[in-house]
């Protein structure tokens, strides 16, 4: 029996020789992170392999797969912690279809699934997706599971916006329609997404998203999106986000922008995502909610060097009052020294100038990536 199994393995890997691909990326990350009291060492590394098989000459139908293995070591004062892990990260089968003007994409199996901000949820997860593209609009249809994920790589929120420990046992389902360019090259989209929860918790959410992008004038254009969401359909939370982009040349980008989520303003609840997603560049809490951050960005391409600047005003707003508590900013260089080698360097730190609390903290990073 054995033999028949690797006879025919080596059949189907014969077969579709041709149009067989793999390579694979190895990755330091070397993090020092200080609250100006003590200082903590964060290292990892990452191997990854993936590979690719097309079924078909015109690569239309293909399977993708990409596996890693890391491990995650973090030294402070008070603790010292090891954590191998062993992931799957992709496993991806795609087939396109063509009609005319119209096209359909199929894709099942694991793969990264986002909604329209990143923001609510942006994360692998077991699913089938079905996008339809006609002249006038984009359909896309998914459904998906979260139960069999690797959560110390994936971190999902649960009740009362905190982050989950254990497996997550969630249906994200998501429906969009976007209009690509509904009236002088306007963007126009709207999103439904409904979180099911199959665990005793019945913890379900849902969230409708709105979303205009376009040109402006020139070099200027604007997104602005909003977010209604609800829990269990007994409350209303809302993220909302506007962003002014101008960019004179393709290696020059200024950005102004304001994001806003919700506390417990009005009529409105405590914004609480899918995805864990932090307000801060530079710590991982506290999660996007009861909060103001309007920030301005630059980002500079020269040769093999790419640059990006990001400074935000902090400005937590937990119940019906506004207050400004600090200045968090990050800094990122990316040297591509060669094709298959990458250097990157990042700073990131914030600053609290309330009389309140005392969270001040800065992040120093350096990681380098090679290809092969």
């Amino acid at each position: 029996m054995k033999k028949k199994i690797l006879l025919l393995s080596v059949l189907f890997i014969s077969f579709f020789a041709h149009a067989f691909e793999w390579g694979g990326l190895l990755s330091d990350d070397t993090k020092l992170s200080s609250d100006l009291s003590s200082i903590s060492f964060h290292q990892s590394n990452n191997l990854s392999i993936w590979a690719n098989i097309n079924f078909n000459q015109s690569g239309n139908t293909y399977l993708s797969a990409q596996g890693s293995v890391k491990y995650y070591w973090d030294i402070s004062k008070d603790s010292n912690d090891f954590l191998p892990v062993y992931n799957l990260d992709l496993l991806k089968f795609v087939t396109l279809g063509k009609f005319g003007s119209s096209a359909a994409i199929f894709s099942m199996g694991r793969f990264s699934v986002s909604d329209l901000t990143s923001k609510v949820f942006s994360q692998p997860l077991d699913g089938i997706s079905l996008e339809l593209s006609f002249p006038i609009v984009n359909m896309g249809l998914y459904a998906g599971y979260s139960g069999l994920l690797n959560t110390s790589e994936v971190l999902m929120m649960g009740q009362g916006g905190e982050i989950q420990d254990s497996s997550c046992n969630y249906i994200p389902v998501n429906y969009t329609l976007i209009f690509p360019s509904l009236l002088a090259n306007q963007t126009f989209a709207l999103q439904l997404s409904s979180i099911i929860d199959i665990s005793t918790e019945n913890y379900n959410r849902a969230y409708g998203t709105l979303l205009f992008k376009g040109p402006i004038a020139g070099p200027l254009s604007y997104s602005v999106s909003t977010t209604v969401g609800s829990e269990k359909f007994k409350n209303l939370m809302n993220l909302s986000e506007l962003s002014l982009s101008f960019i004179p040349t393709p290696f020059l980008q200024l950005s102004a922008n304001a994001t806003y989520a919700s506390g417990s303003q009005l009529f409105l609840s405590p914004f609480v995502g899918f995805t864990s997603y932090t307000a801060y560049n530079s710590i991982m809490y506290p999660e996007l909610s009861g909060v103001l951050l309007p920030a301005i960005s630059l980002s500079l391409i020269h040769k093999n060097i790419c640059g990006l600047i990001n400074v935000a005003a902090v400005m937590p707003m937990p119940e019906q009052s506004i207050s400004f508590k600090g200045v968090d900013f990050s800094l990122a260089l990316i040297f591509n020294i060669f094709s298959d080698l990458q250097l990157n360097f990042r700073a990131a730190g914030f600053y609290d100038l309330s009389k309140v609390t005392n969270e001040t903290n800065i992040i120093f990073d350096l990681s380098a990536s090679m290809s092969f």
